[in-house]
C-alpha cells in the first residue's frame, strides 16, 4: 500500500507544477541611494545685485536620475521659496536675482530619482543687494603723497642778533594744500625741544621773525607743511647762532625853544649797531642840567619828537639824552623792557641809576 502512494505522488508532481504557474523571473535592479550633488556656483561669499542674471551650476551623480526642484532662502534656510520645479537636471540654470537684501542667501537643489529616492544639497552662503537707494558718489581724489618742504634761509652757520628781524625763506609744494598749511617753530638746543613761532601760515615762502633775546650757538628753524588729506612733512635748518647786540643810537637829535617849551626831535632808529634791521618800541627821554651830571629820566615816547614843557629860560643850559628801546628785552646796550605799570616804575628807577651820558647822543639847549 505504501509503495502505491509514493508512485502516485511522483506521477502527480509535474502536473501540479504546471497547474500552479511557478518559474524563474527576469533579472532586475534594486536602488536605495539618492542622488549626490555638489555646487559650483555659487561657491560662497558672492555679492549679487537684484535683477542680476546669474548662472547657477552644480554637479550630479545619479544612475537613475529624475527631475529636480530649485529653491532659495534669504535667511540661511529658515524658510524656502521655489525658483523652479520638476525640470530636467542639466546641471545649470539661469536665475534672475530677486529684489531683497539678504546677508545669508542660500540655494537648494532637490531630486527624486526613478526609484523614489529623494536627496538634496545646499549651496554655500552668498549676499544679495536689493534696490535700496544706491548712487555714485562725486568724483574725489585720494592723496597719499606728503608735501615737499625745503628751507632756503637760514641754512646753518649764520650769526644773527637778537631783537632783529630774520627773514625765514622756504619752498613748499603740494597738489592739495589747505589755505594756511605752514607752521614754523624754533629750537635753542639743537632740536631737543621746540617752541612754536606761529601756525596756520599761508604758503607765502617768506616769514619775518623777530629773533628772541636768547643767546645760543644751537638755534634751528623747523617748517612743517600739511595738506588737506592730513599728509605732512617738515624740514629743519642747520644750526645757527643768536648773539647779543645793541640798538643804534638815535641820530640828528635837535632841540628848539618854542615859547616856554623845548621841543626835541630825532631820526627814527631802524637798525642795530651791527647794521641788522630792527623795529624799536619807543624812546627814553633823559635830561641833565650839567655836562658832568648823570641824566635824569623824563619820559618815554613812541614818537620821534618830545616836548619838555615850561623849562625854557629856567637855566642857561640843559642836556638831553635819547635812548631807543625794544619791549620785552633787558636793559643791555640801550635796549629796555617793561611789561606792566609796577614793573615800569621799577624799570624807570633802575634806568635812572644805570644810564649815563654818552658823547654824541645828547643835545644841548
Amino acid at each position: 500500500m505504501r509503495l502505491c502512494i509514493v508512485v502516485l505522488m511522483i506521477l502527480l508532481c509535474p502536473v501540479l507544477n504546471a497547474a500552479c504557474g511557478f518559474g524563474d523571473s527576469s533579472p532586475f535592479i534594486l536602488d536605495y541611494a539618492g542622488a549626490f550633488f555638489s555646487w559650483i556656483t555659487p561657491s560662497g561669499c558672492e555679492a549679487w545685485l537684484y535683477n542680476q542674471n546669474v548662472t547657477l551650476n552644480w554637479n550630479t551623480t545619479e544612475s537613475n536620475p529624475g527631475n529636480i526642484d530649485l529653491l532659495w532662502s534669504s535667511n540661511g534656510g529658515m524658510s524656502w521659496s521655489y525658483i523652479v520645479q520638476d525640470i530636467a537636471d542639466t546641471g545649470t540654470y539661469q536665475w534672475t536675482v530677486p529684489d531683497v537684501n539678504a546677508e545669508e542667501a542660500v540655494l537648494c537643489v532637490e531630486m527624486t530619482d526613478s526609484y523614489g529616492n529623494t536627496n538634496l544639497c545646499y549651496s554655500p552662503y552668498f549676499v544679495i543687494l536689493a534696490s535700496h537707494p544706491f548712487s555714485d558718489s562725486p568724483v574725489f581724489a585720494i592723496d597719499l603723497e606728503p608735501p615737499v618742504v625745503e628751507i632756503i634761509y637760514p641754512l646753518g652757520d649764520e650769526e644773527v642778533v637778537y631783537n632783529t628781524v630774520m627773514e625765514i625763506e622756504w619752498n613748499a609744494s603740494d597738489n592739495h594744500f589747505i589755505s594756511e598749511p605752514i607752521s614754523i617753530s624754533w629750537s635753542d638746543d639743537n632740536g631737543d625741544s621746540w617752541e612754536l613761532i606761529e601756525t596756520g601760515i599761508a604758503n607765502a615762502l617768506l616769514y619775518s621773525w623777530l629773533v628772541p633775546h636768547q643767546e645760543t650757538e644751537a638755534a634751528e628753524i623747523r617748517i612743517r607743511a600739511i595738506d588737506s588729506f592730513g599728509n605732512q612733512s617738515e624740514d629743519i635748518s642747520g644750526c645757527f647762532a643768536i648773539v647779543g647786540g645793541s640798538i643804534a643810537c638815535p641820530q640828528n637829535v635837535t632841540c628848539t625853544a618854542v615859547n616856554s617849551d623845548i621841543v626835541l626831535s630825532w631820526d627814527p632808529v631802524t637798525q642795530m649797531e651791527s647794521g641788522d634791521p630792527v623795529t624799536v618800541d619807543g624812546y627814553f627821554v633823559m635830561m641833565s642840567n650839567e655836562v658832568t651830571d648823570e641824566f635824569v629820566f623824563l619820559d618815554f615816547t613812541t614818537s620821534t619828537t618830545y616836548t619838555h614843557h615850561n623849562v625854557a629860560g629856567n637855566q642857561d643850559c640843559k642836556f638831553y639824552h635819547i635812548v631807543a628801546y625794544i619791549e620785552d628785552t633787558p636793559l643791555i646796550g640801550g635796549v629796555h623792557s617793561w611789561k606792566d605799570t609796577d614793573a615800569k616804575k621799577n624799570t624807570i628807577e633802575s634806568f635812572r641809576k644805570q644810564v649815563t651820558r654818552k658823547k654824541g647822543q645828547g643835545a644841548k639847549e
